[in-house]
């Protein structure tokens, strides 16, 4: 049991750095396939945003509970389950999935290596192969980039 003076602290930071000048090399067809996705929104980066860590704090100071959104300049921006689903990538189906079961190889191991755990080489692999690199394979590593740099970064600029 925690105690008394045990503080719950909530930090998140990220750049979009490397999705960003990534979407200035997307093809058409990258870039619907990408769009096929919950992950679509990557897509709106164009320049490189940093966001600093007190944002989670904000927003919580910023949330009106009765319209279930946040309060940004005079408008409420309303927020529902539904949209962190999509924005994590989650299935909104209520299948369940087994993060322990068998796991088959992926297609994108041949592109990155199979002990690839750097997201800047994952990065430099998509900007100098990318041409080279089929779409769908391609798209997979994209968004696992803008998965790593967004959803979940890591300072140590590890993917896991």
């Amino acid at each position: 049991m925690a105690s008394s003076s045990t503080r719950l602290t909530v930090r998140h930071s990220f750049s979009t750095k490397y999705i960003s000048a990534l979407n200035k090399i997307l093809t058409n067809e990258h870039q619907s396939l990408i769009l096929a996705t919950p992950f679509g929104w990557f897509l709106d980066f164009t320049d490189n945003v940093k966001l600093g860590r007190k944002i989670l704090g904000e927003l919580v100071w910023k949330w009106v509970d009765p319209s279930s959104g946040f309060l940004i300049g005079d408008k409420i921006v309303s927020m529902n389950e539904e949209d962190f689903f999509l924005g994590l990538g989650l299935s909104l189906d209520g299948k369940e999935f087994n993060l322990n079961g068998e796991m088959r190889v992926s297609k994108c191991v041949k592109y990155i290596g199979n002990r690839t755990s750097d997201l800047k080489l994952v990065y430099k692999c998509l900007m100098k192969k990318g041409k080279k690199i089929p779409c769908t394979p391609f798209c997979s590593l994209y968004i696992l980039v803008g998965i790593c740099e967004i959803l979940f970064p890591q300072r140590n600029g590890k993917m896991i």
